[in-house]
């Protein structure tokens, strides 16, 4: 068993990221920047951490995030990235800073985001347990996104990809938007929901989410709360800088 740690989490680890789980660069002039990924022990134990890289996939068509081998995704920064260790092992309370570098990918005239995922993977299982006659092991990786955008920012260009409710929990709103630019975004998604009478009876924001180029993000709304009955929707799609926005209908049985 191992656990895939996307946000920042104590609970399951002693060894924690101290610098954020999504480092994101603009490659200027010079065609190279350079970056590193902290992270700390807490424990009281040695801890063997292993680095690689992967590619990472948000599908639209299929809905699965997908973890790739490097280069699979056409936006990869594969041969480009560079990190300076496979892995190193923590002294208790050590805070160790792994190094990594962007190179090249300006030379060949590309424009927009790139991105790959440095694996930094607890070499040892944690909460081992026995339950009956099985004993479980837990593997703890994180996946931390390297980002590169390259050229001049275009125009951000959203789309709702899919609005349709759960086949299993019929009151669940599914919202998949898609990146349909070329550089890195973030949004939320803001819903409004309407009775007959044109009375909002319903709002609620979601979270920020990134969206990769030509990549797909899930938001989800809970709308069990609403009485059975017909209404109109509003689903609005905001980067902070533009806003995106459609209309739905629903009726809740």
């Amino acid at each position: 068993m191992s656990f895939l740690l996307l946000g920042y989490v104590r609970a399951h680890s002693t060894v924690i990221i101290m610098n954020g789980l999504s480092h994101e660069h603009i490659l200027g002039s010079t065609n190279e920047v350079r970056g590193y990924v902290e992270l700390k022990n807490t424990g009281r134990s040695l801890e063997r951490v292993v680095f690689y890289l992967n590619d990472l996939e948000n599908q639209c068509a299929s809905g699965q995030l997908l973890y790739q081998q490097l280069g699979e995704n056409p936006r990869s920064l594969a041969e480009h990235l560079h990190i300076s260790a496979t892995e190193y092992t923590l002294q208790p309370n050590e805070v160790y800073r792994l190094g990594y570098s962007i190179t090249g990918l300006g030379l060949e005239s590309k424009t927009g985001s790139f991105w790959s995922v440095l694996m930094i993977e607890l070499a040892e299982p944690i909460n081992t347990k026995k339950q009956q006659a099985f004993q479980i092991n837990s593997k703890v990786r994180y996946a931390v996104q390297l980002i590169a955008n390259v050229g001049e920012k275009q125009a951000e260009s959203l789309s709702f990809a899919q609005v349709e409710f759960d086949e299993e929990n019929p009151s669940l709103l599914k919202v998949r938007m898609k990146n349909d630019g070329l550089f890195s975004l973030k949004s939320k998604v803001n819903i409004e929901v309407f009775d007959a009478n044109g009375t909002k009876i319903f709002s609620e924001n979601s979270a920020f989410k990134r969206l990769y180029p030509l990549n797909c993000n899930l938001y989800t709304f809970d709308l069990s709360a609403l009485p059975k009955g017909k209404y109109d929707g509003v689903l609005v799609a905001d980067t902070g800088t533009n806003l995106f926005g459609t209309n739905f209908n629903v009726e809740l049985e």
